[in-house]
């Protein structure tokens, strides 16, 4: 390229050359809606939507507990959770160059404990009658059973 610069009796020329760098673009992190889920459940953390205007390859990370420490992770990726609560998640997307963050909610709903027991066979009339507990609470824990005893027990 050349620039001239006159007074209207003398003038000068140089010439330069302009360089073009290609500056990297932020990428955009999309974490999506909030997500609900009930606990020991896995559900599929979506990044779909994220970007880079540069065409580039993304990385993807989550931070499940805002301990600023990403698992490294794909688009879509899948996670169990065993506690209830609500928890924020944070999706970290990197080019290589730049990272860029996006936030979104996780509800870990709290499912009660299913009480139960086996259905014994037929017995005869006389007979013990044994029952098995078959409660299920996962992932907590029974802490309690109370088996009431009914007084009398008519069989037909």
């Amino acid at each position: 390229m050349q620039i001239t610069a006159t007074d209207g009796t003398f003038f000068d020329s140089q010439f330069f050359t302009i360089k073009v760098i290609n500056l990297n673009r932020l990428p955009v992190a999309k974490a999506n809606d909030p997500y609900v889920v009930d606990e020991g459940k896995s559900i599929t953390l979506d990044a779909t939507g994220a970007s880079d205007a540069d065409g580039g390859p993304l990385f993807y990370g989550w931070d499940l507990n805002e301990d600023g420490f990403f698992t490294a992770a794909v688009e879509k990726q899948r996670f169990l959770f065993l506690e209830d609560g609500v928890f924020n998640i944070v999706l970290r997307v990197g080019d290589g160059s730049d990272f860029a963050f996006d936030t979104t909610t996780l509800t870990v709903n709290e499912l009660p404990p299913r009480a139960g027991f086996s259905v014994p066979s037929l017995k005869s009339e006389g007979t013990f009658v044994d029952f098995n507990d078959v409660t299920f609470a996962y992932p907590d824990e029974i802490i309690s059973w109370e088996w009431l005893e009914a007084l009398e027990i008519e069989v037909r």
